[in-house]
């Protein structure tokens, strides 16, 4: 079996634990609400401030979050006292873009409607993306931009034909090329890879709040997003940028290790933050 049709017959038989669930319930409460059969997790932590968080999760467009996942955000609700909001968003290669992203925005239009709450926007790898084309349309609809905005490890370039990559390739224990290729192909769902809509490397990002982004030494999204770090700046983001040495893919959700725990304190610290200042 080929890697991508090994890829494709994982994403058929995955599907949210709730035993992935059942070990942070100590932290924080969960609860689900259900939209056009697709849930919504909540985790609300015992001391809640002003901050809402919509999170979008990571696994190359094929993949339900994890219990990585869920430990990494039950810790960040109580470091930064906010209330999560997870979408279960439709997941390739039965859904697409367009599938993604008209789930998600009545969702963001709700949760930027709010004016007692700060929101920020975060996402993990193709969550990261999933983030940033979210934004667009929000953009489109005049709707208003989150108070910040985290990406970790985004996948801003769904082509993936940059020639760096395959240098790193040898030194990331989790992501190859032609898999990172198979997902992003099921999700564009014939939209050309370049295209803004799915590579926000090739659109304007001048649209975008203050934002902050994690990527690793060792993880092949590296070169492209060192180039969207220095197109943001051009266009005049203001942008937080770290680059974990020696760090792999989403390193700062491997709630394990230290550099993710110092990680998750820089996140907290921009969450909290009452100005750009």
């Amino acid at each position: 079996m080929s890697e991508p049709e090994g890829l494709r017959a994982y994403a058929a038989k995955a599907a949210p634990s709730e035993r992935d669930l059942r070990g942070i319930r100590r932290r924080v409460s969960v609860s689900y609400v259900s939209i056009r059969t697709k849930e919504i997790v909540t985790l609300t932590p015992r001391r809640v401030g002003d901050a809402q968080i919509l999170y979008l999760h990571g696994g190359g467009f094929v993949l339900p979050p994890h219990n990585q996942h869920w430990r990494f955000l039950a810790r960040l609700a109580c470091e930064a006292r906010a209330k999560i909001c997870a979408p279960l968003y439709p997941l390739a290669p039965a859904h697409g873009y367009e599938d993604v992203i008209e789930f998600l925005t009545p969702i963001y239009r709700q949760m930027s409607e709010s004016r007692s709450e700060r929101l920020i926007l975060m996402g993990d790898s193709a969550g990261a993306n999933i983030a940033l084309s979210l934004l667009q349309r929000a953009r489109e609809a005049d709707l208003r931009m989150p108070f910040r905005l985290i990406l970790i490890a985004p996948a801003v370039d769904l082509s993936f034909d940059n020639p760096l990559m395959k240098t790193l390739e040898p030194r990331d224990p989790l992501l190859t090329i032609v898999s990172a290729q198979a997902g992003a192909a099921w999700y564009a769902k014939g939209i050309p890879l370049r295209d803004a809509r799915i590579s926000p490397l090739f659109g304007s990002l001048r649209h975008l709040p203050e934002t902050q982004v994690f990527i690793g030494t060792n993880d092949i999204f590296l070169p492209d997003v060192r180039l969207f770090y220095e197109r943001a700046v051009a266009e005049g983001v203001k942008i937080e940028y770290h680059e974990g040495r020696s760090m792999i893919h989403c390193w700062p959700l491997m709630t394990f290790v230290p550099e993710a725990k110092a990680a998750r304190r820089k996140m907290v610290r921009f969450i909290s933050a009452t100005s750009s200042g």
